[in-house]
């Protein structure tokens, strides 16, 4: 459900951007229409005006295609330098031929419907004659209609966009507020770095750690004291490859924490 989610806010962003494009692109175009009236005046039909519309934007989106997947890829590097202990699988993410043939077809069909819906805002008759009447009609009319339907448009797909982004606000507070599994008051953590010991025998280590537990219990106000490497959820440690079982082949890259025996009931965590 929230990947639909997603994607329904994908696509309402997107089609808020076409509608901000096309109105860049008209914008673009009436200040222009001195120059495809000289067009017009030298045998230029209206099928001229298309492929020049056409090939303008072909070479805005093909640059725009170029730099997203750029920005993607080096996305992915980032992934996997920085967050490859965060997120399961994130050695596996890859821009694919379909991503790369599906970026390509989509800025095409973008293309030509751009270029079409201008196209169509283009008043041949009256641009043909612009230069004969000294500039002061227009052949660029956007009408009523068109302008009311592009604002509507936006308008629709802003209150998609922000109905999407406060669903998945709201399921992302359901799953922050829900419970962990585990106590969390009246539990403190005291950090004991063993830096200057870690030449020391382990016996000795481990020695020095089990007299400061057992310094601790004798405080009345202190019911329990356990000795571990790290905290009930905590993604930074020591990771290991385990097996789920002798038959099992395959090996599984996992969070290893270092307890002993009190550490489950100071958290009340049941092995299940």
């Amino acid at each position: 459900g929230r990947i639909l989610l997603l994607f329904a806010g994908a696509l309402a962003l997107l089609l808020i951007a076409v509608v901000n494009i096309t109105n860049l692109i008209l914008a673009r175009v009436s200040n222009q229409q001195r120059n495809m009236a000289i067009q017009a005046a030298l045998g230029a039909q209206k099928r001229h005006l298309f492929n020049g519309l056409l090939v303008e934007i072909l070479v805005i989106i093909f640059f725009a295609t170029a730099f997203a997947l750029l920005v993607s890829m080096l996305g992915i590097e980032c992934l996997r330098l920085f967050a490859d202990q965060q997120f399961p699988r994130v050695a596996e993410l890859h821009l694919s031929w379909q991503s790369g043939l599906f970026a390509v077809v989509s800025g095409l069909l973008l293309a030509f419907s751009f270029a079409f819906l201008v196209s169509r805002q283009i008043n041949y008759r009256t641009l043909n004659s612009l230069l004969q009447t000294s500039g002061k009609s227009t052949g660029v009319q956007v009408s009523a209609r068109v302008r009311g339907l592009l604002v509507l448009s936006q308008v629709i797909f802003t209150a998609v966009l922000l109905a999407v982004s406060l669903q998945i606000l709201q399921t992302s507070l359901q799953q922050i507020r829900q419970p962990l599994g585990f106590v969390t008051e009246d539990i403190y953590r005291i950090t004991i770095n063993m830096g200057s010991q870690a030449s020391s025998p382990y016996e000795e280590r481990k020695n020095n750690l089990l007299a400061v537990s057992n310094e601790l219990n004798t405080n009345s106000k202190i019911i329990d004291v356990s000795i571990a490497s790290d905290d009930p959820i905590n993604s930074v440690g020591r990771y290991d490859y385990l097996s789920a079982s002798p038959d099992y082949q395959g090996r599984e890259k996992t969070l290893l924490s270092y307890i002993d025996h009190s550490y489950l009931n100071i958290f009340n965590m049941k092995l299940k």
